[in-house]
């Protein structure tokens, strides 16, 4: 029988799948793990299991192939909704961003027993995850890979009940590694410090005053605000755009507890209400349009009323953070892997850079889906996919400019109808991922960005996405 072949990444991963186990593997690459356990013998069943049929459909063809039908089964299932059904032993999940990681563990009680095992790799925040996880009363151990010159850190997770408070240090590069001290732990410490000094040098080229890396005692909302500004500087803002402090009845109030979401939406104020947020940052502003009068017939006047009544003060970052080193679109980049990443010296709002292997635009389109949690993808084109020029939000007045700058694919989230049909003809193939999706990863950027002004804010991510998909 032909062996099925694995990344170092994914071997990591396996190793720490128990034998005998029964395995789901949430957001399957297709089946390529499930098929290595089998065929090593390790493991009792596996459910290869993804949100969408594309991948199952490759999934299942894998499977076939390697005659594997009685022991490994695909899943179409959104996450750990259901793993109940299934009741694996160990659950892995490879591949995706952390903060998608997050939500899934978020929404499931099953993970939260004793004896099961959750063996993750993220490809994002993965000090937020490891974060989380200890203030859930997670144990973590942990590995560190190094393959085709990337880093990737392999966490494995049993719920215990107790947890353990991590220090900052712990967090970022992972107690467990920092015991270890593994033949990796030199690359990740100076990746680490690498993405830390991207963020200062960029401050120093820019003429801003980097001491607000240092934080002060009792940060304001108007420190605050002002030292993101150096961050998001405001001669990056478009013209016609309206950013900045929205609603503040009080500059001079502590920031204990911030609150970030995309948008400003009612359930965003009143879950930072009843929560005792005192601060929300949002990437949408509240306020668009001249404000004539403050009553509570119109929505975005009710909004403010609410805000100056339950003392929460809002700031927002928009064309500002989408231009900004590090910002919306960087931060889109770094959760495809992009590489060479490059601004567009004429749209600067706009990316442009190499996907880490060539692939066909249905695996791309894919996944995209996958790593942006997106339940809908939109594509057109028949090119296969490797320079990627990248707008989050709605992009349809750059396709112009990926065209320029070489690039045979455009992602952003939303594009004009006759645009995206016509972009066969056009040479470029266009991916529609989603306003919301694509632009929402920022908010973990904002969160590590403020932690690293204050690291004694408290800091939580809401997702304001109200529409909904059939």
């Amino acid at each position: 029988m032909k062996v099925n072949k694995i990344s170092k990444r994914l071997c990591t991963a396996s190793s720490y799948v128990r034998d005998g186990a029964v395995v789901a593997d949430i957001g399957t690459d297709h089946a390529y793990l499930p098929i290595h356990l089998a065929q090593i013998g390790k493991i009792k069943k596996a459910y290869a299991c993804d949100i969408n049929e594309g991948p199952l459909k490759k999934a299942q063809e894998n499977i076939y192939k390697y005659s594997l039908g009685n022991v490994i089964e695909t899943r179409l299932q959104d996450g750990l909704k259901g793993i109940d059904d299934l009741a694996p032993t160990d659950i892995i999940i490879c591949g995706m961003g952390g903060e998608l990681i997050i939500s899934i563990i978020e929404n499931s009680r099953y993970v939260r027993q004793k004896g099961i095992r959750l063996i993750l790799q993220p490809m994002t925040f993965v000090k937020e995850l490891r974060k989380y996880l200890s203030k859930e009363f997670f144990t973590i151990a942990e590995n560190i890979v190094c393959e085709d010159g990337k880093l990737y850190q392999i966490l494995c997770v049993e719920y215990d009940g107790v947890g353990k408070s991590l220090s900052n240090l712990e967090l970022e590069l992972g107690e467990k590694n920092l015991m270890n001290k593994g033949p990796e732990l030199d690359k990740l410490v100076f990746s680490t410090i690498a993405k830390k000094q991207k963020i200062f040098d960029g401050l120093l080229k820019g003429g801003y005053d980097t001491s607000i890396i240092i934080g002060e005692i009792g940060m304001t909302f108007e420190s605050l605000y002002k030292k993101l500004s150096q961050l998001y500087p405001e001669n990056l803002r478009e013209e016609w755009d309206n950013d900045g402090i929205m609603c503040a009845s009080n500059p001079e109030k502590q920031v204990r507890k911030l609150l970030i979401s995309l948008d400003l939406t009612d359930d965003v104020i009143e879950f930072a209400r009843d929560n005792d947020f005192d601060t929300i940052i949002t990437h949408h502003p509240l306020i668009f349009r001249p404000i004539k009068s403050l009553t509570p017939y119109n929505h975005v006047q009710r909004k403010l009323l609410k805000l100056a009544k339950y003392g929460i003060n809002v700031m927002s970052f928009h064309t500002r953070l989408d231009a900004s080193e590090g910002g919306v679109n960087d931060t889109l980049c770094d959760v495809l892997e992009l590489e060479n990443v490059q601004k567009d010296p004429i749209m600067p709002i706009g990316r442009i850079g190499d996907l880490y292997e060539e692939m066909g635009l249905d695996d791309f389109a894919t996944m995209v889906s996958t790593l942006l949690e997106s339940p809908f993808v939109l594509y057109s084109g028949n090119k296969s996919v490797s320079k990627i020029y990248v707008v989050g939000g709605d992009g349809k007045d750059f396709v112009e400019r990926a065209i320029a700058m070489g690039a045979d694919t455009f992602l952003t989230g939303r594009c004009s109808y006759n645009t995206t049909i016509e972009a066969e003809e056009m040479g470029l193939n266009i991916v529609e991922a989603g306003h919301f999706f694509t632009e929402n990863p920022v908010c973990m950027t904002i969160l590590e960005d403020v932690q690293l002004i204050d690291p004694e804010i408290y800091i939580q991510v809401y997702s304001s996405n109200k529409i909904k998909f059939c």
